[in-house]
């Protein structure tokens, strides 16, 4: 004998109402016709249940019915429901408990990756894909919603490794930040794309303005600041198009000394070349995110398998558009000469990069 179900509301359980002229009516048909439309439509507006009933059909099934896993005990199981593995957090340690944590773990047996991304390095992309990795690699992945400042208060950088220390491995969390040191913790790694500096930095000046077609921006500056081209910016030298705008990808990867912060000068570069070659596990280019994906999936097959089949459909697809940043005025000859004068050390960085990458294709026996 199988079992069948009933809806059950409030006090009431329905089965299935009377029709037949021999029961009621013809007033008493219509009535019964009003009854069951108002249980139907209650039957939408109420939460709802079901109650077990005994039945001769072997195969009882509808819409209402749900499958149970029989037990050896004797007890019903319902199937899981696939296990939740993003999340977003919002810096508060008093919201930390909502997140997976697992602080009985080794910090040392399990990967704890950080992807502290560069803006406008096509990261938006990349977090597309690895949300969708997480739910098919099953690794948790924790995003911050808080977007500045980049160099972090000392509270905020305890805040964080805290988090990333006390959280179930394996684990990827992603903000915009500058590089922090974990000396305590060799299973701490990074991760991250950058891309060619001019291209980088066009891409913001115009995305502050202008936006792309999945977030529209509302410039906080006057119409004449707005439409400004970047060549006015740089010929005139605004604030946005100097200084320190132009060395803007090399403290994410030194860090939070002070030295980071010099300008034209060679220490923050061989900081950061240091902090890239110990902690990084792949420091990937925008311009070859093919070649970087295989290097992920292969350096870290059990968070980033499937990445390169993944990146590939997109790209097929064309989803990637929808971040691209509108209004872009491409710099003049002039204006490009001052850009690459300016930004010397950041493309010194850009071919160290290059080349490592290269270097770790040829490792992994990746041929592309």
């Amino acid at each position: 004998m199988s079992i069948g179900y009933i809806k059950y509301y409030g006090e009431r359980p329905i089965n299935k109402l009377p029709t037949t002229s021999c029961c009621r009516s013809d007033s008493n048909t219509t009535s019964a016709k009003k009854e069951k439309l108002f249980l139907d439509k209650k039957s939408s507006d109420m939460n709802k249940f079901i109650l077990p009933i005994k039945s001769d059909s072997k195969n009882k099934s509808g819409p209402n019915s749900m499958p149970i896993i029989k037990s050896t005990n004797g007890r019903r199981k319902f199937p899981r429901r696939k296990k939740k593995r993003f999340f977003y957090w919002e810096e508060l340690k008093q919201t930390m408990h909502y997140l997976p944590l697992g602080s009985t773990f080794d910090t040392n047996t399990e990967e704890r990756i950080i992807f502290n991304r560069v803006p406008k390095c096509g990261s938006r992309t990349v977090l597309d894909i690895f949300k969708y990795l997480a739910n098919r690699n099953q690794y948790n992945m924790i995003s911050s919603t808080i977007y500045g400042p980049l160099h972090l208060p000392e509270n905020k950088k305890a805040l964080i490794k805290e988090l990333i220390l006390a959280a179930e491995p394996p684990v990827l969390f992603q903000r915009h930040m500058h590089f922090l040191s974990f000396p305590n913790s060799s299973r701490v790694r990074y991760i991250n794309i950058i891309r060619d500096p001019i291209d980088r930095f066009i891409s913001e000046y115009y995305f502050i303005r202008f936006g792309d077609d999945r977030n529209p921006m509302n410039f906080s500056g006057t119409d004449q600041e707005k439409y400004q081209t970047i060549n006015e910016c740089v010929l005139k030298r605004r604030p946005e198009c100097s200084g320190n705008r132009l060395q803007y990808i090399i403290p994410f990867f030194c860090g939070h000394n002070p030295q980071c912060s010099l300008l034209n000068s060679s220490i923050p570069l061989e900081m950061a070349k240091t902090n890239i070659q110990q902690s990084f596990v792949t420091l990937g280019l925008l311009d070859e995110i093919e070649d970087t994906f295989a290097v992920l999936e292969k350096a870290l097959p059990r968070l980033f398998q499937g990445a390169t089949a993944e990146i590939v459909r997109r790209q097929k697809q064309k989803k990637n558009k929808q971040f691209q940043t509108k209004s872009k005025v491409m710099p003049t000859e002039e204006v490009n000469k001052i850009l690459l004068k300016e930004m010397y050390w950041e493309y010194q960085l850009y071919d160290y990069v290059k080349e490592r990458l290269k270097n770790q294709k040829k490792t992994l026996g990746i041929k592309r």
